[in-house]
């Protein structure tokens, strides 16, 4: 009996641990909280040290960062940080969900203006982005939102307040968390209800969403 359910076991062992940080689909949330802590308190070189300490578990925050050319690392021209940034998030798609997740939604705006913003066209040479179609890569994002990847949940539910906010309470700390709070603290400003919990949302992303930011400001 032993023996027949040797393999069983073997394979069972494999799926579970995976190999390195793929048996973790998540970042783990103490992990993501130290993140959004540093950047929530404008100590951004700290935060881009923590990123480069252990990239695949902190890659799509440096990716996010990079994005939005948030110095001291972000110092790329606006078409030059869309693709870095994506590049960066697809290159550990595999082993952390929330990069996947940054990857497809930055693709995406990619093969949506490539043909129209030379700056992003100029910026593509030498790049090492998969090849994917635009259906592949909504698809490839809709199968994480399915997850309950936050970054992906976050892309799919922009327009849907009780999602927004069932990832707010849920995963504050996650990247998809902390956007969410900025976008529900900048909706409730919009909307002229400039109460305890616009400000509650606010404070919850001050460094890390803009909207969040702005609201605060």
């Amino acid at each position: 009996m032993k023996k027949a359910y040797l393999p069983y076991l073997l394979v069972l062992a494999v799926s579970v641990l995976g190999s390195g940080a793929s048996a973790q689909p998540y970042p783990l949330e103490a992990d993501d909280r130290r993140f959004a802590e540093l950047a929530n308190e404008g100590r951004y070189a700290e935060a881009y040290a923590l990123a480069e300490s252990a990239p695949e578990r902190f890659a799509h925050w440096y990716a996010y960062l990079l994005f939005y050319t948030v110095p001291p690392k972000g110092t790329y021209s606006v078409g030059e940080a869309t693709v870095r940034a994506a590049e960066h998030a697809c290159r550990y798609r595999e082993v952390n969900l929330e990069a996947a997740a940054y990857c497809y939604n930055t693709l995406a705006l990619i093969l949506r203006w490539k043909d129209q913003d030379p700056r992003i066209a100029q910026a593509l040479p030498g790049a090492k982005l998969p090849s994917l179609s635009p259906s592949e890569v909504d698809q490839g994002l809709q199968a994480l939102a399915e997850k309950g990847v936050s970054l992906a949940v976050y892309y799919r539910n922009r327009s849907k307040t009780e999602v927004l906010e069932g990832l707010v309470r849920e995963r504050p700390y996650s990247l998809g968390g902390q956007l969410a709070a900025g976008l529900l603290a900048n909706r409730l400003w919009e909307g002229s209800n400039r109460g305890s919990e616009m400000v509650r949302y606010a404070l919850l992303a001050p460094g890390v969403s803009s909207l969040a930011g702005g609201v605060l400001s």
